[in-house]
């Protein structure tokens, strides 16, 4: 091969498929492999959908980084990404989180590493993903031919170039790349359009973010010295209130569309979602405009044509909103949070002070022979045009990173789960919005105020316009001069001048803000219109499957298994079909369209009767259960797969401990829930911290959840589970409920699954129940 693609260390590749189970896979390399020790950085491939480009959205390793902006043929990465993932309100993991030893929060779960932190990760990595079309991630839809000729090229080829250049790069270094836990991460990093990606140290970040608040601070007290007043106040308080609209109103209309229509009617439309939330979006932001603008003294200025007090307003409110963006610059690179993704406005503050200075010196220029006129009727020629181009820098990089963000978060969110209060039908929809709306104002709220200038200004030309027309065709004499706005007039037509007449505020507001309503109810309308010609009365097709948890669950009598030769009577004390919806849309409609439906009798699913789902039952909480009795092949199939339980307690100085073993005849995965005062675990036993409870129980308890995966790798005592729980209070009782499931498919559960409709994709398991006192 050639030096260019000679690898300079060693690589390993670690194939798993235990990520889905709570990335046990991932934590068992790295605790259990002799491997893990030599791993001194590592690149994580992830999906979190089944195609779309690769883009990098995490990151604590500057090495590894570096490698993919240098090597990377078409590199895509944003570290927006990074800053959302860090705040914790993403219900999803990687690998990436055991392999860094960092929460969905972004901070190190301790602050060194030494025996105490052995089991887990702390290594310098990267994160890289698709993230398009999650509506089939994870379901029967997921083929080849969803994904666009070249996806998988291109990824591979930017995978291959990043282990090539970093290995180069550690084979150079005389520490052989090792990083510090937690040293890396530390750069500014985001492409534009996908051609080239920009990045710089966070160092020069936090001078390079405060500086907009600098140079916007140094404008306005120069204005003030030299007594030109600008509402600089009045324009960030109208822009704050414009961002506040950009956000509420899609929320509000998107939230009424799926709580009185139906619930995620946009699911694998992003045109539906586009058409109701791009127009909400617009009227929400620019609301706040129109009674700033409708004020006495703007309404004046636009009635009399007055150009300078227009250009008063336009810069006020510019650097209104420039301090606004400033402001939070400078707080977010200094505080930390959301650190990274300051850049955004730094663009946009330094775009708009560039768009106001060449408003100022080159379009009020005197007019040359061979350059278009500039000065016209009072007013510059400074258009919208000229706005857009101004500001097509931040226009390219913002908005780029914007509409991928949509396409991603209106996948990603719809498959999270909902809550079930009043909202929980429209949960997924109110969310969208938000997003949506912060994306929009992200990508066009600081061109609001110059579009409301521009509106202003040409109210102001036409109506200049008119009274000109009505004074010529009343035969009174004509302005004969223009300039700067001031009309210059013959003493007899000056003498003979009527005040011009000032528009009343509530008629322009009603105008200006019935206009906006308006769009919005116009857009509403065509979209619902799409929506009544879907195939289904629900928001899923057999194309963009509905996901549906489906366990078929059998308790077992006194929460244990019985001895060998039992009956199924006497092993198992109910029977029953639980479902458990992974989207916002409640999970009626899946009954009454399942075949046979009007003989199923639904009723709420029991104690722990969703234990084998925990902790996905967290967010996603609408679910049903319904009575269906085994039958004789079911009977005799469920007693060949009984698991098996063994319990043995001990005092020892003042600690009670609780020894089991669990044993099943298939490679299953168990879910244990301690209840009580428990205080060490077997598998924390090298652990000097306190045991952290997964929650609290409904009478205030702790509880412990622990999940295991067993395998016949192993042979077979794989299949076995051996494990303690102590407890320092030995008076005390551990209460204990278990769940093991088994993901191979049953001819009972492909009945089951027959029955359903065919826009819904089930995720099929057998569960046996238990519980036990200790």
């Amino acid at each position: 091969s050639s030096d260019s693609a000679r690898l300079e260390t060693s690589a390993i590749f670690l194939l798993n498929g235990g990520e889905e189970t709570y990335m046990n896979a991932a934590h068992g390399f790295l605790t259990q492999h002799p491997w893990a020790e030599d791993v001194t950085q590592f690149v994580n491939i992830e999906s979190t959908g089944s195609y779309g480009p690769d883009v990098v959205f995490r990151s604590n390793s500057d090495l590894l980084l570096n490698a993919y902006l240098k090597a990377a043929k078409s590199p895509r990465a944003n570290v927006v990404f990074q800053d959302i993932f860090d705040l914790g309100i993403m219900p999803a993991e990687t690998d990436y989180a055991v392999f860094a030893h960092e929460s969905a929060g972004g901070a190190k779960s301790r602050p060194s590493v030494g025996a105490d932190t052995a089991r887990y990760g702390d290594l310098p990595g990267i994160d890289i993903a698709t993230m398009f079309d999650s509506r089939s991630y994870h379901t029967a839809m997921d083929e080849s031919k969803r994904m666009p000729d070249g996806c998988a090229q291109n990824f591979g080829d930017n995978v291959m170039a990043i282990v090539l250049k970093a290995s180069q790069m550690m084979g150079a270094s005389d520490d052989g790349g090792k990083e510090e836990a937690g040293a890396g991460g530390s750069l500014v990093y985001f492409d534009v359009l996908g051609v080239f990606v920009i990045a710089y140290p966070f160092w020069v970040a936090r001078i390079v973010h405060c500086v907009p608040l600098a140079l916007t601070t140094a404008l306005v007290a120069a204005m003030k010295i030299g007594g030109v007043e600008v509402p600089v106040l009045e324009g960030a308080t109208t822009f704050l209130l414009s961002c506040v609209g950009s956000m509420l109103s899609p929320v509000a209309f998107f939230g009424l569309t799926g709580l009185l229509v139906q619930p995620m009617a946009w699911y694998g439309r992003p045109y539906i979602a586009a058409m109701i939330l791009v127009p909400t979006s617009i009227a929400g932001s620019f609301m706040p405009y129109v009674f700033t603008w409708t004020r006495q003294k703007a309404l004046q200025a636009v009635a009399s044509a007055d150009a300078p007090a227009l250009q008063n307003l336009l810069v006020g409110h510019s650097l209104g909103s420039s301090l606004v963006l400033s402001l939070l610059s400078a707080y977010m690179t200094i505080s930390g949070g959301m650190k990274h993704m300051a850049y955004m406005f730094v663009i946009w503050v330094l775009s708009t002070h560039s768009a106001l200075i060449m408003k100022q010196v080159y379009f009020r220029k005197k007019p040359s022979r061979t350059r278009r006129r500039r000065i016209k009727d009072g007013f510059d020629t400074f258009d919208v045009v000229d706005t857009l181009v101004m500001h097509l820098p931040a226009l390219v990089v913002c908005v780029h990173m914007s509409l991928f963000g949509f396409l991603f978060f209106l996948d990603r969110i719809s498959t999270m789960g909902s809550s079930m209060d009043w909202h929980g039908p429209a949960h997924a929809d109110m969310i969208i919005g938000l997003i949506t709306g912060f994306l929009f104002f992200v990508s066009f709220g600081p061109l609001v105020p110059f579009l409301a200038y521009h509106f202003a200004e040409g109210l102001a030309k036409a109506m200049y316009k008119a009274r000109l027309e009505a004074a010529a065709a009343a035969g009174e004499t004509k302005p004969t001069k223009v300039s700067k706005g001031k009309s210059v007039k013959s003493k007899a037509a000056a003498s003979q001048e009527e005040p011009v007449a000032v528009p009343g505020r509530a008629s322009c507001v009603l105008r200006c803000a019935g206009g906006l309503l308006l769009l919005c109810v116009a857009s509403v309308a065509a979209a619902l219109a799409l929506i009544r010609t879907q195939e289904h009365r629900n928001s899923f097709s057999a194309h963009n499957p509905k996901r549906v948890f489906v366990q078929r669950l059998h308790v077992l009598k006194g929460g244990r298994p019985p001895s060998g030769g039992s009956t199924y009577d006497d092993a198992i004390e109910s029977t029953s079909l639980t479902m458990l919806g992974v989207d916002s849309v409640p999970l009626g409609n899946v009954l009454e369209d399942m075949e046979g439906a009007s003989a199923l009798r639904r009723s709420e699913p029991g104690p722990d009767h969703l234990l084998a789902a925990y902790p996905i039952t967290r967010f996603m909480k609408d679910s049903a259960s319904v009575a269906m009795e085994a039958g004789e092949g079911e009977r005799r199939q469920v007693l060949a797969n009984l698991p098996s339980l063994e319990v043995e307690a001990s005092k020892t100085g003042g600690v009670k401990r609780c020894a089991v073993k669990m044993s099943s005849p298939f490679a299953g995965y168990y879910l244990v829930n301690v209840t009580g005062p428990a205080s060490k675990f077997s598998f924390s036993e090298n652990d000097g911290d306190a045991l952290i409870p997964s929650e609290l129980s409904q009478s205030g308890e702790p509880t412990y959840a622990v999940r295991h995966v067993s395998n016949e790798l192993s042979g077979g005592d794989g299949l076995d589970w051996v494990w303690w729980v102590e407890t320092e209070q030995p008076e005390a009782e551990l209460r204990v409920s278990w769940a093991v499931s088994n993901i191979t498919s049953t001819p009972y559960l492909d009945e089951v699954v027959g029955r359903l409709p065919d826009y819904v994709n089930p995720i099929p398991i057998t569960t046996y129940l238990g519980r036990f006192e200790c």
